[in-house]
């Protein structure tokens, strides 16, 4: 089969040039779809560095040999495929200003197929990340936006489409991206929805074709990362979820597991599992009539991003997987039986390539000019010893005021510049800030902002008892080209709500401002590792702790918090409040160290400084 770029006409109507998939640095699976001669449709997001995001398009009929185009273009973030009933082929193209585009192939069988510019859903701000399904002659597609879902619907075979009447409102603190799938039939439709930092899949159920909502409940436990379901022709249910369902913790994701259910979800039996391993994320389903059932998703093997499809059967999901659990001093083995993995095919995965040289980036929470001991005469001159010593590239502080910043850049200017707003009144000169200090000949700001820690910038929120919030930037180091975003907090140290929710707040802009380049999380979080707040970040699935990436970390075992101690005093919990987190799949830790420090006897803050020095990905 030859190359056949189907998308030529609409690209170059558009002004887009074409790519090669194999130029793509990174890969996200956004659909599948069967058309009716059995032909397979993938779509993927794929990112490459000089050109940002496109949508490639491929399709086979033999599962070995694989035709593909690229539709290039900076604005699309999903692309989602659907075959109407008249057997024509539909894609949805969401894009980062919340429109949703529509592309429609009316002969998908064809060996030269041709698309053409469909009616477009509208704007919302919305993001489509499932296929719409046919309830009673009209075609309901779901929508996700920043509180929530909702539905548009077509009476015209997608020529035009309308707003539902009803939103439908996840209950938690921080919605984000819902990543809603809707299934159903004449009688009843299903939206099942994962909002970010939820341990719950929510439903809601609709019985005059998506016009209204009932309130929605609690469905699935531990959803990590996406879930999808199919409504089978029978009835029954397909779910296909990350992790196992009795896997009742919210965490990163184990394995892609496929369910059956035959009472609408009220018990699930099976337990086919199209992947093992901790990177597999993202499935999309699509069900052919002879009974194969196809699961996609986004693998990342050891710094390749992949794309794979693995094809299994009905037969073989009801069959499952057998889990059982072996219990051997002390440590929980899960075992399974059978092959994990049917036909998986890489679609497109240059290998990452990391940065020739390692950046030193560090936390520290300078303490606020308080009386004793004296910011002057004690602490300033041990701040700048230890600066001139670590020499960090890039390091998030918190809690100095702005005529500390001031006397410190007195001493640092020739080295460091650096960014930040203050947490609360702007014209206070006792407010907190969270700045970020950078050498200026090694890093170059490409963009930077606050996050808050509350309804209202600059103001308390969630039970704080201080204006609390995240200082950002995105950086492009100098020396390698390579870009990462550093995230710098100070959650507040009387507020448990306040904790949670700004942990939630966090997660959400790093996935939302980053968008998948490297990212680094520096704080006061006062949290240690048993809290709450800390394992929210670590459950979100695409962050993990600095400390415990190295196998050696220095200094681990003291409490990051001295109150000017002697460090033969302070206590040994191996606990900690100041953390770094990172990105795992695009930065890599070399070392990580608890600094213990002092000068002349005298630390420049209660708190001690962690460092790491690290590589970025491209």
């Amino acid at each position: 089969m030859k190359r056949i770029y189907i998308l030529l006409v609409i690209m170059l109507a558009e002004g887009y040039i074409p790519m090669l998939a194999e130029e793509y640095v990174s890969v996200k699976a956004s659909s599948v779809a069967l058309t009716g001669n059995g032909r397979l449709w993938t779509t993927v997001v794929g990112e490459s560095e000089n050109q940002g995001r496109s949508v490639i398009l491929s399709w086979t009929d033999d599962l070995e040999i694989w035709e593909r185009d690229t539709l290039a273009s900076e604005d699309f973030i999903e692309a989602v495929l659907w075959t109407d009933p008249s057997d024509c082929l539909w894609m949805f193209c969401s894009t980062s200003d919340g429109n949703i585009k529509t592309r429609r192939c009316a002969d998908p069988g064809a060996s030269d197929p041709m698309w053409e510019n469909g009616a477009d859903v509208g704007r919302g701000p919305w993001k489509c990340t499932s296929a719409p399904v046919v309830t009673d002659g009209a075609w309901v597609l779901p929508v996700a936006f920043q509180k929530g879902v909702c539905t548009v619907s077509s009476m015209d075979g997608g020529a035009s489409w309308i707003v539902g009447k009803s939103f439908i409102r996840v209950p938690d603190k921080v919605s984000g991206d819902n990543n809603p799938v809707i299934s159903g039939d004449d009688r009843k439709m299903s939206i099942f929805m994962r909002s970010t930092g939820s341990t719950h899949c929510y439903r809601a159920d609709s019985y005059d074709q998506g016009q209204t909502w009932n309130a929605p409940f609690e469905f699935i436990p531990n959803p990590d990362r996406d879930i999808c379901f199919n409504r089978l022709p029978d009835g029954r249910l397909l779910m296909v979820k990350c992790s196992r369902l009795d896997h009742n913790v919210h965490r990163a994701s184990l394995d892609i597991i496929a369910y059956i259910s035959d009472d609408d979800g009220q018990t699930w039996y099976g337990g086919f599992a199209a992947s093992s391993g901790r990177k597999a994320v993202d499935p999309r389903t699509a069900v052919g009539k002879d009974g194969s059932v196809y699961i996609f998703y986004t693998y990342d093997a050891e710094g390749i991003p992949q794309a794979r499809i693995c094809r299994t059967t009905m037969d073989r999901i009801v069959e499952g997987t057998v889990w059982r659990e072996v219990r051997s001093d002390g440590f929980t083995i899960v075992c399974t039986a059978g092959k994990a993995e049917e036909n998986s095919i890489r679609m497109t995965a240059p290998r990452t390539q990391w940065a020739s040289e390692t950046l030193r980036l560090a936390t520290w929470n300078i303490q606020f000019r308080a009386k004793k001991p004296s910011w002057t005469d004690d602490r300033l001159p041990s701040v700048i010893s230890l600066l001139e010593e670590y020499d960090f590239d890039v390091f998030g502080s918190q809690e100095p005021y702005i005529t500390q910043i001031e006397d410190m850049m007195e001493e640092i200017s020739d080295r460091y510049a650096w960014l930040g707003e203050c947490t609360g009144d702007p014209s206070s000169r006792k407010t907190h800030y969270n700045p970020i200090f950078y050498k200026k000949d090694r890093l170059e700001v490409l963009e930077h902002g606050t996050v808050p820690f509350s309804e209202v910038a600059g103001t308390i929120g969630y039970g704080a008892m201080y204006a609390r919030s995240c200082t950002w930037a995105k950086f492009k180091d100098r020396r390698t080209g390579n870009i990462f975003f550093l995230f710098n907090s100070h959650f507040d140290h009387q507020g448990v709500e306040a904790r949670e929710v700004s942990a939630e707040i966090l997660v959400s802009a790093v996935r939302r401002i980053a968008a998948g380049y490297p990212a680094f999380l520096t704080g006061d979080f006062n949290s240690d590792e048993d809290t709450v707040p800390y394992k929210i970040i670590l459950d979100s699935g695409f962050i993990n702790d600095s400390m415990t990436a190295v196998d050696d970390p220095e200094n681990a075992e003291y409490f990051s918090m001295s109150r000017y101690k002697p460090m033969e005093t302070v206590k040994k919990t191996g606990k900690h409040i100041d953390h770094i987190f990172y990105t795992p799949n695009s930065v890599r830790i070399e070392s990580w160290k608890l600094i213990t420090d002092s000068y002349n006897g005298r630390f420049g803050s209660d708190h001690l400084p962690i460092m790491v020095e690290m590589l970025t990905a491209n």
